[in-house]
C-alpha cells in the first residue's frame, strides 16, 4: 500500500546516507497518512539517530496521538526521556504530562516524565485494549504483546531505582500478558531480577517456567548455570552449560531445515 512505499522509500534515503531526504518522505507520509503510528514512530527514531531529542520526543507524542492503544509509542518516549541529558529542553503536552514537576537536575526530571509516561501508557492501553475487538476485559494478539514489553520496560525501571515491591508487580503483570512467542523472555527477565533480590528459589521456579515455554532458547539454559555457579553448584552449572550448548544448536538446524523447506 501507500503507507509501505513511504516507509521504503524512507528506508533507502536513510541508508544511502541523507536524512534529510528521509525527513522529508515522513512529512509528506504523515500529512497524507496522520493517523498511522508506525510512520510517527520511525520518524521519531531517526531524529534520535540524527540526535535532536526534543523532535524525537513531539514526533512520538504524535505517534501516541495517532494510536492511543500502541505501548510501542510510550516506551520509546519514556527511554528517550531516560536517556536525555536535557530533559527541561523535552516539551511534554500528552494529557497528564509534563505540568508541575519541580525537579532541580534534568536527570531527575526526565526519571519523573519517564514514570508519568509509563504509567499513562499502562493505564490507556488497557482500558482501550480490553474494550477492543477481542470483547470486554480481554487483551490478545500484538495489543497483548506490546503491552507487556512497556510493562517490562517500567518494570525494569524501578528495578533499577530499587523499588522492588513495584518492580516485582509489573513483571507479574508483564508476564500475565505475554503471548506465548514472548513469555519465556519475560520469564527470564522477572528470574533475574529475583535473583537480583536474593530470592533464588523463586528466580530458580521463573526459570523453570521459563525453560517449558521454550525449551530451545539457550539463553535462559545459560543464565540459570550461571546462577548455580554463583550459588556454589558447580556440578549443577555444568550440566545446565551443556544444556544450553545444546539448544542453541537444536534451535540453529531446526532453523536451517526451515529456510530449506522454504526456500
Amino acid at each position: 500500500g501507500a503507507v509501505q512505499i513511504f516507509q521504503f522509500l524512507a528506508n533507502l534515503e536513510q541508508r544511502h546516507g541523507f536524512p534529510a531526504a528521509a525527513r522529508q518522505v515522513y512529512r509528506q507520509a504523515t500529512r497524507q497518512h496522520p493517523k498511522d503510528a508506525l510512520l510517527w514512530l520511525q520518524w521519531a527514531r531517526l531524529e534520535e539517530r540524527q540526535g535532536d531529542a526534543a523532535a524525537a520526543a513531539d514526533l512520538y507524542q504524535r505517534a501516541i496521538r495517532a494510536e492511543p492503544s500502541n505501548a510501542d509509542s510510550y516506551a520509546r518516549l519514556a527511554a528517550l526521556l531516560l536517556r536525555s541529558t536535557n530533559a527541561d529542553g523535552i516539551a511534554l503536552d500528552i494529557v497528564g504530562l509534563g505540568g508541575g514537576l519541580a525537579a532541580s537536575a534534568n536527570v531527575r526530571r526526565g526519571a519523573i516524565l519517564a514514570r508519568q509516561v509509563f504509567e499513562l501508557g499502562v493505564s490507556r492501553c488497557s482500558r482501550e485494549l480490553a474494550n477492543g475487538p477481542s470483547g470486554p476485559g480481554s487483551i490478545s494478539g500484538a495489543g497483548a504483546r506490546r503491552l507487556s514489553k512497556l510493562l517490562h520496560s517500567w518494570a525494569v525501571f524501578e528495578w533499577k531505582r530499587g523499588d522492588i515491591g513495584q518492580a516485582r508487580a509489573l513483571f507479574t503483570r508483564a508476564v500475565a500478558l505475554a503471548p506465548k512467542e514472548q513469555v519465556a523472555w519475560v520469564l527470564q527477565w522477572h528470574a533475574r531480577f529475583e535473583a537480583d533480590c536474593g530470592s533464588l528459589t523463586v528466580a530458580r521456579h521463573l526459570l523453570a517456567r521459563a525453560v517449558n515455554a521454550d525449551r530451545f532458547d539457550g539463553s535462559t539454559w545459560r543464565f540459570w548455570a550461571e546462577l548455580e555457579e554463583a550459588a556454589g553448584d558447580r556440578v549443577l552449572a555444568q550440566e545446565l552449560t551443556r544444556h544450553a550448548a545444546m539448544q542453541d544448536a537444536t534451535r540453529t538446524l531446526l532453523y536451517r531445515r526451515n529456510v530449506q523447506s522454504n526456500g
